[in-house]
């Protein structure tokens, strides 16, 4: 390099004189490799600096000619070495922390060292990485701890140096750099010279995704793209979210050895060949804007660039380095002026690093040497830096006499998860089982020899088969504290019911088996509370440890062999409040839905919009009102929202955003949060899923803006949506450049809140007792006490997220470029209902005071006051100076606001209780208990707001004064009462912290309007919405408005078919057993409705038909089905004899019952005929339209044939399911009374709640209690009651939807030409079903009305026992006359699928 073409750049970078070096200490001592003697400046405490402080250092003070003066090198030292007698290793890794005073080095033995302040104090020392998994690469630092990167792993520690994961993995070989993805930082991307990169889960440590890549990368960095450099001298820009290559820039013709990004600036050092010395630095920085995509000038540095890094604070200002140690501070716009400076090396440099706050380089050279740069007295790592945890100082230890009790030594007491608790579950083991108890039989008939004993084998257990004994509720229990086992079955409580009472008088007993309360709801101890804590007790509520309270942990549904409808809820709720079941997909937004049905306000819009004529298939503030009103009609029974999770999911914009579950087209059941569970569109691109907070408040805003739209479709003039729902606002936007100004609509339904970036600037550690530091390097000092920080309150926090202030680069029109805008936010009208997003994700970059908010206890008030002023500001008040502004008059009563309740993210770890991993995926053997899940959402409400206005009872009368007493827990199905409002409002960061709140004006306080029930639009049940025009022969007719229109105490007959959406998953254990992990997902398929008859007639009795109908109901029914006391005595001759048969006849005295049976109930049935022609004709006869795909049809119990259901191809009348479902909610809210078979089951299928008065189940009419002879306890099927009964074969041949079509057009495989459709039950018919069913009622009105039910049932039971409760092949009795018009029918067997056996 000529010396004219540098000018003085020759004399700056001649190495200096040896008098220099002096100045600089050097340790070389094995002992103490820290030890080391300051420079003068050392001493001087910490200060506060400008912005220009590191411009300043470097450019000012580096060129003064007098050393004597300022000393920029603060510190040298000698890398500590591994071991005490070990020789020092050179540093393989250097980075500044990014949230406290430190400095990290890795060497290549995996070893890692923090150092504290300008002083360089050792914190921490620990091994990240074995040997043989290669060195230290690379540091990235999170708010839980330092993440390093070897060749073959990946480590994860707190920074006190415990181990929170370590991650390896066979396609781990030879890893080089990493780097965090977009959104919060919970996941990172490691690569290398390998094949494929993994993503890794921070908070579990496990990898979550890997790709496929065609070269190695070596470094990456993150800013705006992912930028990783190859081997070859090229940068790849990946997506951040989808990792595909953006951009690929050719930076160096052979290998790149350094790059930083900041400020849409990219800026690389790199190789090129330079024959015949091989490879030799490039005499220039290569730069590429991260905006245009584009190259920019390229930096001249004509030592060989090696080292780079961009200021943090000064936008385009860059320090290049060499390995000779030659330093130049550059802008990057002004390319060709730079300031030099020579670093003092003694090799060669092998990193160089710079500080967050600007004002500090660290070296590491090639001798195993750090040196640390900058203003001596000055410096700092961090601008504001992050108290750090300091170690206690050692006390006195006094020493303790052999003759002194043990109980003199004190020990710790653990308020959080020991590290034990956390091991890895590949070396834990179980041992010290206790052996299985001997059975009583054995011990009774043992012969006791002199070898033992022997007896006969009672053969109560299989061959080989011992009993489990650590398996046990006991031992369950004590290795997981808190959790809670799951409760029976019902089936089981039914067993054991009836093996320890005795039995009930038939007919009378209930179809459950258990003996209601005097509220009617199944007696329970004290096993809920004493599992789950008492709720007059809210110590472990309230309690601020990490231990999260069992009834907040997770609750997923354990399934028998008779589904989910075997799984006791009631167990977990005995509250009036109805729960939402968790295994249908997308069901974690049911703690938002149940904080949107205790908003009054809210309610009622969905409740009024649900009531009109609203069509539209994928409305989701009709699903909304469906939801509402079948929750408040079930008062405590369980509820799911299947029919609004599936209308949410198949949303396409809810997919785009990342709403809709993993698996939830599949049907999959609660998957978790954060957790491994996937969901969304990112997660579906192979991203990590979304935490469950990020969801949550993703979705309140979007399904809000939906109901805005849906709203509007039938009230498109009406603003009450808007005024109810909606922050009316005008955001202006300056430009601050030109001043000029614009606005723009700034209306939103959901408010986000936003967090100051700091309350105030921590205390900084300054160094004690600096005159020691000449000899030895002193003790790290112990912090100062911690200043009290001035939180902002919650008023303030909400005016500055309402009435934001922001600056943002934008567009400006005037100044034809980008300038800084500043954009403010002005309320013309605040809405009655306001919802906030707590946005404590987004929170997570402003430091701890978030969270510091939420962990204040009463920082959140149940009452605040809004105001919206005349110039556009507004106004906040909580507290006492809420009221005392109240009574001054400055905030009108309907500027007041009550906290509704709050939706709250539930963080538990790994290793907390509840025996099981993370996540919400149902698991075997852990589902049904509260176990461990890593995220999910409960909603805290306060009930008392939504109660209505004229209290029913006398200890209502109290609500208005106790409205902050009834705050209530909401988890899924788990309902309980909290104690206190302090135990619902007090967050801890830990494991509780609110994701969504909802605040109600106060006026809005108990008004519930019922007014929709009285302005029902019914014009839907008389008007034929199918796709294809009913043919003339069809047996539906539509009501006629004008005399069939629909009236309370209407009977209409009902019964739907399903087809299978989904195959149920089952686990075959290693004995043989099964168990049904998830359930099959049914969907409607066909629904028929046909009228149950006239109102003419008398009344011929109270019909209580077990626990289905009410006195009241029954006087209606009977009136409803007339035929009069002249038609049941008609026959009460042949009726007597039948009935006076004894319980214990013979066959054929059963077989002459049976004959009377049925002559009677025929004779009625003609009867009615002649009557009413249009008994028992249809009026709704629905096929559902479909689009998503059938696994299984169904057909042999549902009468469906594949192409029955889908648009393309069906023959049948089609509409969709919002149709078919109105028509049902719209009769049940007319009053009509529904009789079928096995109602259950469908009605659950459906998603209706229709209330007991409103069933008549004729599967409950015709039970008899367990116990009460032989087949008791078994419920009968349709086909079987219909042939004993009424003589009639149903469920034939023939008569079934698309039936005779025979099996070919079935589609069932294996079926032979000796097998006939009647054989394999193709015949079924919803009409056929409803129509049998409600003959079976006529028939069970008529035997109670005569007092002989109980001896037809012990009869009917006594038969169907002989016969297998199956209809027998052929016929042992004659075929009566055809009932009602009817034709005979040929045998047939078969059952009706869920209906015919319990």
């Amino acid at each position: 390099m000529p010396p004219s073409s540098c000018g003085s750049f020759a004399q700056l970078a001649r190495p200096a004189p040896a008098k220099k070096q002096a100045r600089y200490s050097r340790c070389d001592q094995v002992g103490d490799p820290l030890a080391a003697s300051p420079t003068p400046g050392f001493q001087q405490p910490v200060q506060e600096m400008d912005q220009q402080t590191l411009l300043h250092a470097l450019v000012t003070t580096l060129l003064d000619p007098n050393p004597s003066r300022i000393t920029t090198t603060v510190l040298r030292f000698t890398f500590p070495p591994p071991g005490t007698h070990a020789l020092q290793t050179p540093v393989s890794t250097l980075a500044f922390d990014d949230r406290y005073e430190l400095l990290w080095a890795g060497n290549e033995y995996g070893r890692i060292i923090a150092f504290f302040g300008p002083e360089l104090h050792r914190y921490t020392t620990y091994r990240g990485h074995r040997s043989h998994e290669g060195p230290v690469r690379q540091l990235l630092f999170h708010d839980k701890g330092v993440i390093s990167v070897a060749a073959r792993s990946v480590h994860m520690a707190s920074r006190r140096g415990l181990v929170l994961w370590h991650l390896t993995n066979d396609e781990m070989k030879d890893l080089r750099c990493m780097s965090y993805t977009t959104g919060p930082a919970s996941e990172i991307l490691v690569a290398g010279m390998q094949n494929v990169m993994m993503t890794v889960d921070i908070d579990k440590g496990v990898v979550t995704r890997k790709i496929a890549i065609d070269e190695g990368f070596t470094m990456m960095k993150l800013h705006r793209y992912i930028c990783a450099a190859t081997s070859y001298g090229t940068v790849k820009l990946l997506h951040a979210t989808t990792f595909d290559v953006v951009r690929t820039w050719r930076a160096h013709a052979a290998s790149i050895s350094d790059m930083d990004a900041k400020n849409n600036c990219l800026v690389t050092c790199g190789y090129s060949p330079r024959p015949p010395q091989g490879y030799m630095p490039d005499p220039l920085a290569n730069a590429f804007d991260l905006k245009t995509l584009g190259p920019l000038p390229p930096i001249p540095f004509h030592a060989g660039a090696a080292f780079v890094r961009m200021h943090p604070r000064l936008s385009t200002t860059a320090i290049v380095a060499s390995q000779t140690g030659q330093l130049q501070v550059v802008d990057l716009m002004n390319p060709h002026t730079a300031t030099i400076k020579q670093v003092l090396v003694s090799t060669y440099l092998t990193h160089l690093e710079l500080a967050p706050s600007g004002e500090a380089l660290a070296f590491a050279e090639a001798d195993c040497s750090i040196q640390l740069w900058g203003a001596p007295g000055k410096m700092r790592f961090q601008e504001f830096a992050s108290a750090i945890e300091m170690p206690d100082p050692p006390g006195p230890f006094s020493f303790v006499s052999p003759s002194s009790p043990l109980s003199a030594i004190g020990l710790p007491y653990y308020r959080e998860p020991l590290l034990s608790a956390g091991w890895p579950s590949h070396l834990l083991f179980e041992l010290g089982a206790a052996p299985p108890k001997v059975d009583a039989d054995v011990l009774a008939s043992m012969v006791v020899t002199d070898f033992g004993g022997y007896a006969v084998n009672p053969h109560k257990t299989r061959r080989n088969q011992v009993e489990r004994t650590r398996a046990t509720a006991a031992s369950a229990a004590s290795r997981w504290p808190g959790a809670v086992v799951a409760p029976k079955f019902l089936s089981e409580k039914a067993r054991e019911k009836a093996d320890h009472e005795p039995p009930a008088a038939a007919g009378d007993a209930q179809a459950g088996g258990a003996g209601p309360r005097p509220d009617g709801r199944r007696p329970s101890g004290d096993l809920l509370d004493a599992m789950l804590g008492s709720a007059t007790d809210g110590g472990a509520v309230g309690s601020l440890t990490a231990e999260v309270p069992a009834m907040y942990r997770s609750v997923e549904i354990k399934y028998s062999r008779f589904g989910v409808e075997d799984f006791d809820f009631e167990f977990y709720n005995q509250t009036a409040y109805s729960g939402l079941e968790t295994h249908i997909a997308n069901s974690y937004a049911n703690a938002l839905l149940q904080l949107y049905r205790f908003t009054p306000l809210l309610r009622n819009l969905a409740l009024q919009h649900a009531a009109t004529n609203c069509l539209e298939e994928k409305c989701l503030l009709c699903e909304l009102g469906y939801l509402f009103n079948m929750l408040e009609s079930a008062r405590g029974q369980k509820c799911q929202a299947t029919n609004f999770l599936r209308t949410f999911g198949s949303a396409p914009q809810a997919a785009a955003l990342g709403l809709v579950e993993r698996g939830a087209e599949a049907g999959g059941g609660k998957t978790g949060m954060g957790s491994g569970a996937g969901a969304g569109a990112d997660a579906a691109a192979g991203g990590a899923p979304p935490p469950a907070s990020v969801m949550i408040q993703t979705m309140n805003r979007y399904v809000l803006e939906r109901m805005a739209v849906d709203y509007k479709l039938m009230m498109a003039q009406s603003v009450e949506f808007e005024q109810t729902m909606a922050t009316a606002a005008l955001t202006g936007i300056r430009c601050v450049h030109c001043q000029t100004e614009t606005t723009r609509p700034g209306g939103s339904y959901v408010t986000d809140l936003v967090y100051p970036t700091t309350t105030s600037r921590p205390a900084v550690i300054a160094p004690t007792n600096a005159t020691a530091a000449h000899a030895s390097r002193p003790s790290l000092p112990p912090p100062p006490p911690p200043a009290a920080a001035a939180l902002p309150s919650f008023a303030r926090l909400l005016t500055d997220s309402i009435a934001r202030h922001d600056q943002t680069r934008g567009w400006c029109d005037r100044c034809r470029r980008y300038q800084l805008l500043a954009t403010q936010k002005t309320v013309d009208r605040l809405p009655a209902v306001l919802l906030l997003n707590a946005a404590l994700d987004g929170a997570k970059q402003h430091g701890p005071v978030a969270r510091q908010c939420w962990a204040t206890p009463g920082w959140l008030p149940v009452q605040i006051g809004l105001v919206a002023q005349d110039d556009g500001r507004l106004a906040c008040y909580e507290g006492g100076h809420l009221r005392r502004q109240i009574e001054a008059g400055r905030v009108p009563p309907q500027a007041v606001y009550d906290l509704v309740g709050v939706v709250a993210e539930i963080s538990v770890g790994g290793s907390g209780g509840g025996g099981g991993g993370g996540g919400r995926e149902l698991q075997s053997g852990e589902s049904g208990s509260l176990g461990a899940s890593s995220s999910h959402l409960v909603s805290l409400i306060n009930v008392s707001l939504s109660a209505r206005s004229a209290p029913a009872a006398a200890d209502d009368s109290n609500n208005n004064n106790s409205d902050s007493g009834q705050w209530y827990l909401f988890n899924d199905f788990l309902v309980k009462k909290l104690p206190s409002e302090e135990s619902a409002l007090r967050f801890v960061p830990s494991w509780k912290l609110p994701t969504v709140l909802a605040y109600q004006v106060r006026s809005g306080r108990h008004v519930i309007d019922d007014s929709w029930k009285t302005r029902l639009d019914t014009s839907i049940l008389y008007q034929d919405y199918s796709s294809r025009a009913r043919r003339d022969s069809y047996p539906c007719r539509l009501l006629d408005p004008a005399t069939e229109a629909p009236r309370p105490g209407m009977l209409v007959g009902i019964d739907a078919e399903f087809v299978e959406l989904q195959q149920a998953e089952v686990e075959i254990k290693a004995d043989g057993t099964r168990e049904i992990l998830r359930p099959s997902r049914l969907g409607l398929g066909r629904v028929s409705v046909l009228r149950g008859g006239s109102s003419s007639g008398d009344s011929s009795g109270s019909s209580s038909a077990s626990t289905t109908t009410t006195t009241t109901t029954a006087a209606a029914v009977a009136s409803e089905f007339g035929g009069g006391a002249a038609d049941e005595s008609s026959s009460a001759s042949d009726l007597d004899m039948a009935m006076d048969m004894d319980s214990g006849s013979d066959s054929d005295s059963d077989h002459q019952a049976q004959a009377q049976a049925q002559a009677q109930a025929q004779a009625q049935a003609q009867a009615d005929t002649h009557a009413n022609g249009d008994r028992f004709t249809p009026f709704i006869d629905d096929f559902i339209s479909t689009s998503a795909p059938i696994t299984n049809h169904l057909t042999a119990f549902s009468g469906l044939y594949p192409g029955d259901l889908d648009p393309s191809r069906s023959t049948q009348a089609l509409v969709p399911l919002k149709i078919a479902y109105k028509k049902l909610w719209l009769l049940l809210h007319l009053g009509c009374i529904f009789v079928g078979h096995g109602l259950t089951t469908d009605f659950r299928t459906i998603n209706i709640f229709v209330p007991k008065p409103q069933v008549v189940d004729t599967v409950a009419l015709f039970f008899l209690d367990r116990g009460n002879g032989p087949g008791s306890g078994r419920k009968l099927s349709l086909r079987f009651l219909a042939w004993y009964l009424l003589g009639e074969e149903i469920q034939g041949g023939g008569g079934g939807a698309g039936a005779g079509a025979g099996l070919a057009a079935a589609g069932l495989p294996g079926a032979t030409t000796t097998t006939t459709p009647a054989v394999l039950g193709l015949g079924h018919d919803s009409i056929e079903d409803a129509r049998t069913a409600l003959k079976l009622y006529r028939c069970y009105r008529s035997l109670q009305a005569r007092g002989r039910l109980a001896n037809l049932l012990a009869v009917l039971y006594r038969r169907g026992w002989e016969l297998g409760f199956k209809v027998p092949v052929p016929l042992p009795v004659v075929p009566p006359v055809a009932a009602a018009g009817g034709e005979e029918k040929g045998p047939a067997v078969g059952g009706e699928m869920g209906k015919s056996e319990e």
